[in-house]
C-alpha cells in the first residue's frame, strides 16, 4: 500500500500547454501536486479531470501540459458538435472552465 509523502495545491489563473497556447481559466483552478513514497510525481487539474503520474517531476508537468492541449483539441474548440453525450458534457465543461485560449 502506498501513501502520499507530500502534497501542495496552487491556485492558477491560467496555464500554458506544451503547444505554447495559454489557457486562461474562468476562475482560479487548483493544481494539486503530490509525490508518492515510490518517488512518482502526480499533477492534477481536477476541475478538468486531467492528471498525470510520472517518475520525474518535469516529465509529469510536461505530460500535464500535453494533456491540456489534447483536451482542447478534443473538446475545447468553440462550436464543436458531438454524437455522444459524454463528449458533449466534456465540451461544455471545458467551455465553462476555460475563459480564453491564446
Amino acid at each position: 500500500m502506498s501513501s502520499v509523502a507530500t502534497k501542495i495545491t496552487f491556485k492558477l489563473k491560467g496555464l500554458f500547454g506544451k503547444s505554447g497556447r495559454y489557457y486562461e481559466f474562468s476562475k482560479p483552478l487548483d493544481l494539486v501536486i503530490e509525490t508518492e513514497e515510490q518517488g512518482s510525481w502526480i499533477h492534477r487539474l481536477e476541475a478538468l479531470g486531467i492528471w498525470t503520474v510520472e517518475p520525474e517531476r518535469n516529465d509529469s508537468v510536461q505530460a500535464l501540459m500535453e494533456m491540456l492541449d489534447a483536451e482542447y483539441e478534443e473538446y475545447g474548440k468553440p462550436g464543436m458538435k458531438f454524437i455522444h453525450p459524454a463528449a458533449t458534457k466534456a465540451h461544455r465543461r471545458f467551455q465553462r472552465i476555460v475563459k480564453h485560449v491564446y
